[in-house]
């Protein structure tokens, strides 16, 4: 450990920053703590307290008229009683503060018997239960009476095997002494300090953990929250997008000929439009006619009719002259896509073309060639486009379908690839995951958003329910109605094969029960990410050709497999499943004219899986249940950020901390303004903050 502190200005070298320097941290503490994502001093300060035992204010016993956790000073009152049965071990004693008395219980600390001396006095702190007029505690913390008043509030951190409470405060105590939250680079301009009331970060990283009192705990928080959104946004604002306003993009003019080619494709609808599309459509074709890039999210809830604007747009885009990409997420939804935009597009004498991973290699050539030379109108297919050979004559529209799947390295391809030809093409973003408006502000800050909220006329209200095991006799009793009466069923598991570590329903184990046992006179299928992709093609082409009655499947179905004839889906083990992922799930059915059912199975007795699937019957919009899901699991994983790169808010919380949320705008809106060379100067400062603080973010980052 180095002989002297850090002083402001020094660097931080790895050697200052590794861990083995600390004392107590050996090898096997140092794994445990690689598993919380720590592996250096400075992102053990960045590992922050989940929650505080509040040692700062004593409350006198006497003033305890509410069950709750309390710190107190008491004296021993009574010798001791120490009772055992078995291994089992329990110590009786009774705490005075010279008004008032609690009954104490500590389990299996036979040694404190000796330690309790009558008249002794201790600071504790614990839960303390009411019984009619006597007050009880069990295990309560203690520490000597004598200068306890001092002790503030102790840090709670997220454990795993091996830690302890205290190991974690020592080692972060023994960081903070060496100085090294003053290494941390500060991103916010002292100004920024200033206006908003912001403490220093070095504050800030030693209240964070040492608090005193709550007031010092909150202005920790506030400017630690702050510097959360901050370097989120900055990353997306300053260094993982294009600034579009200075970018030129294609303006496609609809002469008379456009004009009667949509009119044709509008009338050649089997169904009129709904509200919702028609005014999505008009959102989309005016910003066609800009010189700037479109950048538009379009988000419709499942079965809400976002195809059909995605069409209108490519209709217009290739009866002006102009070429549309549009990328899937999956080879079936793609053909889907295919299938659908085939059917319209042709009869206004426009080619169509799909390229996959699975495509030969002389339809590729043959599909390549013709995007060079102006030939095909649209191309529609999965990541299999992000390949150098693809080029385009006049490439005027990108749309990405269910967007934020792809990753950051896909995404980043993508804007390589529409980039060519001096123009910028203009980009059309759609998902069925609707997006609560508070998550929208910081993620989606930079899109014009045309949202879908109503359903094609015809669709009837998906009826859910919430069934145990007990139930499911009544369930394949009414699942072999609907397939009498021509309906399908999906039958969906959180596991593939049986596990020893969870009794899930697995879909191996589930395919084999139902094709021997409940339904053997149907035609069954299991599917699932294992198998093969042409194996997965092939068995949803056969569910949607009514070749199968009933698909046994993990979550391969939950996003764009679109079969009208399905009325009736059973997710087993449904307490696994995110609320989004449920209602995706659930939009797999419904999407025809028939009544359809969702049943969601469940023997779980824990409130909040019970909360959730009940939110779900309750609920049946879409950016309802967003709202809901946001709140219950945090933005950390709604829509995967984790997976995309994208550091998750610890301290922040988006429904209470809308003021930080507005201040946070005020400032990138201000940097975005600077003039040289202040405005480098900052983004330096940011670029240094984000790689301290979250060193595996990528700068490629497109959202």
């Amino acid at each position: 450990m180095p002989a002297s502190k850090l002083q402001a200005g020094d660097t931080a070298s790895p050697a200052d920053l590794s861990l083995d320097r600390l004392r107590g941290l050996g090898p096997k503490r140092r794994e445990a703590l690689a598993s919380l994502g720590v592996g250096n001093q400075r992102e053990l300060l960045l590992l922050f307290p989940r929650a505080y035992d509040d040692w700062s204010s004593l409350t006198p016993l006497s003033e305890i008229q509410t069950p709750g956790s309390y710190t107190f000073r008491a004296e021993i009152a009574s010798r001791p009683q120490l009772s055992r049965r078995g291994k089992l071990s329990w110590l009786r004693l009774r705490l005075w503060d010279g008004h008032t008395s609690v009954q104490a219980t500590f389990f299996n600390q036979a040694w404190l018997r000796d330690k309790f001396q009558p008249g002794d006095s201790y600071i504790f702190h614990g839960k303390i239960d009411l019984s009619g007029p006597r007050k009880t505690t069990v295990n309560p913390a203690f520490i000597s009476g004598e200068g306890g008043d001092q002790l503030g509030m102790l840090a709670l951190y997220p454990l795993k095997q091996g830690l302890t409470q205290k190991l974690l405060r020592d080692a972060v105590s023994q960081v903070l002494k060496q100085g090294l939250a003053i290494k941390f680079t500060d991103p916010l301009p002292a100004q920024a300090r200033q206006d908003f009331s912001l403490t220093s970060l070095d504050y800030a990283l030693h209240k964070i953990h040492q608090p005193q009192n709550p007031y010092e705990l909150e202005l920790a928080r506030k400017r630690l929250a702050f510097d959360e959104l901050f370097l989120l946004r900055s990353a997306m604002q300053f260094f993982g997008q294009e600034d579009l306003t200075k970018l030129e993009a294609p303006v496609v003019i609809a002469d008379k000929q456009v004009k009667e080619g949509m009119n044709y494709l509008r009338e050649s609808l089997p169904f009129e439009l709904t509200r919702s599309q028609v005014e999505a459509i008009n959102d989309v074709l005016r910003d066609l006619r800009k010189p700037e890039p479109m950048n538009r999210l379009l988000q419709g809830d499942v079965g809400s009719g976002k195809t059909m604007v995605a069409l209108f747009a490519a209709a217009y885009v290739g009866l002006a002259g102009g070429q549309t990409l549009l990328m899937a997420p999956t080879s079936i939804l793609a053909e889907q896509h295919f299938g659908t935009f085939q059917t319209y597009l042709q009869s206004l004498g426009l080619a169509v073309d799909l390229l996959l991973g699975s495509t030969k290699a002389a339809d590729r050539r043959r599909i390549v060639q013709a995007c060079q030379s102006g030939e095909t109108s649209l191309v529609i297919g999965t990541q299999a486009l992000l390949q150098e050979d693809l080029h385009f004559s006049n490439l005027v529209l990108a749309i990405t379908d269910e967007q934020h799947r792809f990753g950051v390295k896909q995404r980043a391809q993508l804007g390589s690839l529409i980039q060519t030809g001096g123009q910028f093409p203009h980009r059309l973003l759609m998902t069925a995951t609707p997006i609560p408006r508070s998550f929208a502000m910081i993620f989606y800050h930079d899109l014009d958003m045309s949202i879908m909220r109503d359903m094609p006329s015809g669709r009837q209200e998906v009826i859910t329910e919430v069934v145990k095991s007990q139930d499911l006799p009544s369930v394949y009793v009414r699942m072999r109605e609907e397939l009498q009466a021509g309906g399908q069923a999906y039958v969906i598991c959180p596991l593939i094969e049986e596990s020893e570590k969870a009794d899930w329903e697995s879909a191996e184990e589930t395919y084999r029960d139902l094709a021997t046992r409940v339904f053997p006179d149907f035609r069954l299928a299991l599917l699932h990410g294992r198998l093969k992709a042409e194996d997965k093609d092939q068995i949803m082409e056969d569910f949607v050709q009514k070749k199968i009655d009933i698909l046994v499947s993990t979550t391969v179905v939950e996003v764009g497999v679109d079969n009208p004839e399905a009325s009736l889906i059973l997710v087993k083990s449904a307490e696994r499943f995110g609320l989004a992922q449920l209602h995706q799930l659930r939009g797999r059915v419904g999407r025809g004219s028939r009544q359809s059912y969702c049943f969601l199975h469940s023997d779980s007795d824990q409130d909040p899986a019970q909360e959730r699937l009940q939110t779900l019957v309750a609920h049946t919009d879409g950016f309802a249940l967003a709202e809901v899901d946001l709140k219950m699991r945090g933005p950390g994983d709604f829509l995967g950020t984790r997976q995309h790169g994208l550091p998750s808010f610890q301290l922040l919380n988006i429904y209470d901390d809308q003021a930080i949320l507005q201040e946070v705008n005020q400032l990138i809106n201000a940097i975005d303004q600077w003039k040289e060379p202040a405005r480098s100067q900052e983004l330096s400062l940011i670029s240094r903050a984000l790689s301290e603080r979250y060193p595996h973010l990528d700068r490629g980052l497109v959202l």
